[in-house]
């Protein structure tokens, strides 16, 4: 009986067989670059463990080939299974998750990643908007609205971040802007040149209001320093809000300190949400969206992920003002 094994004294030796390959792996760094991906462009907690669940589901499925090639036929196979089990919901989020793993990390191109979006819309998830989408909105909105979504879109910031800045924080002649995040740390980003003409109308709208308050006996803000344990409260023109709360005139005589809020945050998302919709933009994208689409286009403009991460004050890294005059902010490419 013959043996399968070499001969003894022969000169070729037993090479034990190698298992088959574990595609239920994923490859190597995706999942990984998938993440620095979505906290580049400052998604939240939520939608990042979301979408590496369904980019990890996607990928036990062995629908990824080598040199990370992936075929639309399994994609769209894949949504609709995701459709028959789980119902229209979890399709438009594996539609979202899948779309923004092919297209940022995976690197495929092609009308079919917007047709498969059209085919699963989602009004939960957030979506990326394009340069000719932010330009119709802007134009929707009035004159002080639409200074917000510009400082945002423009320069980076949230909303929260533009509704607290004060004019100390403005610097009109450089076009730099200071906002600082209440642990001593700050961050420097640019004024876009779009938003030089209505920004420098609002701090004259400011001052105009702050000297009739002031002729009331008004004018009080509020001014809590990091080292201070109580704040203090000054009538200086520098403190004053760049967007302040809009409230009837004081009667002559009358202190009060709360007239140096800044504007109501809920109302102004609200007002932005307002004219999304009447760009025909939906009802999901609001202040967040402009964030994420100033992160997109930098990014498609070839700024660095790590510069871009120290304009959006994600990291503990303050950009060099030589690389800061270098980037473009995106506003002024509409």
């Amino acid at each position: 009986m013959t043996g399968v094994g070499p001969e003894p004294g022969s000169r070729f030796t037993v090479v034990p067989a190698r298992d088959p390959p574990d595609t239920t792996r994923p490859p190597a760094g995706a999942l990984a670059r998938l993440g620095e991906e979505l906290a580049t462009r400052h998604y939240g907690l939520w939608v990042r463990r979301e979408v590496l669940d369904w980019a990890r589901r996607f990928i036990r499925t062995g629908a990824i080939r080598p040199r990370r090639r992936v075929e639309q036929a399994a994609v769209q196979l894949f949504v609709e299974g995701v459709a028959r089990r789980e119902g229209p919901d979890a399709a438009a989020a594996a539609a979202w998750a899948l779309v923004f793993f092919c297209r940022h990390v995976l690197a495929c191109r092609g009308p079919w990643l917007d047709a498969l979006l059209e085919a699963h819309p989602s009004l939960r998830w957030p979506r990326s908007l394009s340069r000719a989408e932010v330009r119709h909105w802007l134009a929707r909105l009035d004159d002080r609205l639409q200074l917000v979504a510009l400082l945002i879109y423009g320069s980076g910031l949230t909303l929260g971040e533009c509704l607290t800045l004060r004019l100390r924080d403005l610097d009109p002649a450089s076009a730099r802007l200071r906002i600082a995040d209440g642990r001593r740390r700050q961050r420097v980003t640019w004024i876009a040149f779009r938003a030089g003409r209505p920004l420098g109308r609002q701090i004259a709208r400011v001052r105009r209001r702050h000297l009739e308050e002031r002729r009331r006996g008004g004018g009080w803000v509020l001014v809590a320093d990091p080292g201070d344990a109580r704040p203090r409260k000054t009538r200086r023109l520098e403190w004053q809000f760049l967007f302040p709360a809009e409230s009837p005139p004081l009667p002559a005589g009358v202190v009060d300190c709360r007239r140096g809020l800044p504007g109501h945050r809920g109302r102004v998302e609200a007002r932005l949400r307002e004219g999304a919709r009447r760009a025909g933009l939906g009802g999901a994208v609001g202040a967040p969206s402009l964030r994420h689409a100033f992160s997109a286009h930098l990014l498609e403009d070839g700024v660095e992920p790590e510069h871009l991460r120290a304009l959006l004050g994600l990291g503990r890294l303050r950009l060099p003002e030589k690389v800061l005059a270098r980037i473009r902010s995106p506003l002024d490419a509409l």
